[in-house]
């Protein structure tokens, strides 16, 4: 069953095919910062429905941090696929969808996953 987010003002709304069972606490500098509780999907599991004045930025160059620029919520990132035993595979992109975002969906009933972002590699 699809599920919706949306950021603070609206502006941002995107669709995934279904609620996540669980969800990642990174401690990347980034993801510390802006406080995302991670869902991954892949593309083709996520629309993008609107996105009045979304903007991206890019430490590094290939995990793309997308957020609204109206209100500041972090709402999505594409990055390359990567896992923790070993290098990311810059062949493939995966998404990670603010689930602090969506609509209508308890927190409570998925499984924090917390990983140290900061030390990956």
């Amino acid at each position: 069953m699809k599920v919706s987010g949306t950021c603070h003002c609206g502006a941002t709304h995107f669709t995934v095919e279904a609620a996540p069972v669980e969800v990642t606490e990174c401690s990347c500098t980034y993801c510390a910062k802006s406080g995302g509780l991670w869902a991954y999907y892949e593309p083709g599991q996520f629309t993008l429905v609107s996105a009045e004045g979304e903007r991206v930025y890019s430490k590094t160059g290939y995990n793309k941090h997308h957020f609204c620029a109206v209100c500041g919520c972090s709402t999505f990132g594409v990055s390359p696929v990567w896992s923790l035993e070993g290098e990311p595979d810059f062949t493939k992109e995966r998404l990670a969808i603010n689930a602090r975002l969506l609509d209508d969906f308890d927190l409570a009933t998925v499984k924090i996953n917390k990983i140290d972002g900061r030390n990956l590699w």
